[in-house]
């Protein structure tokens, strides 16, 4: 019983270890961008994404991308406006899609938001199904 004791021990050891360097290379990768903390959920339904945010940016004042023209973009700057459709293929070619009724939105990923970041070259690429095009952050303008 003891031997099987130590066996056990040393082995929840190491992977505890694996863990946590597979923890700080992926720290490494992603950098500013985060790693992401899914829902246990997310990894059943499918594949979870390495880094949190978004390449172009996630929070409301770093988001240098718009899914509208540049002409628009402008305006939305200063405050929130109606998106000219309810999903879009933006800069970058990264799907968004509306999240809000003051004209907010959102990039999109699989995974109900939590898979890879949905990528496109048109717009009817884009969809605002949950499971492949969920918010993947922040809603906002």
């Amino acid at each position: 019983m003891k031997f099987s004791n130590v066996i056990s021990l040393l082995a929840s050891g190491a992977l505890a270890l694996a863990a946590n360097v597979d923890k700080l290379a992926a720290e490494a990768e992603c950098g500013p961008l985060h790693v992401m903390d899914a829902p246990a959920s997310a990894y059943n339904t499918g594949e979870v994404r390495k880094c949190r945010d978004h390449p172009m940016g996630n929070a409301p004042a770093k988001r240098s991308a718009r899914p509208l023209s540049d002409l628009a973009a402008s305006s939305v700057e200063k405050r929130c406006a109606p998106l000219p459709s309810e999903t879009g293929c933006g800069d970058g070619g990264y799907c968004w899609k509306s999240c809000g009724a003051k004209g907010e939105w959102c990039w999109t990923a699989s995974n109900f938001g939590n898979g890879p970041w949905a990528r496109c070259k048109t717009d009817q690429q884009c969809g605002s199904d949950n499971q492949g095009f969920g918010c993947g952050g922040a809603c906002g303008c």
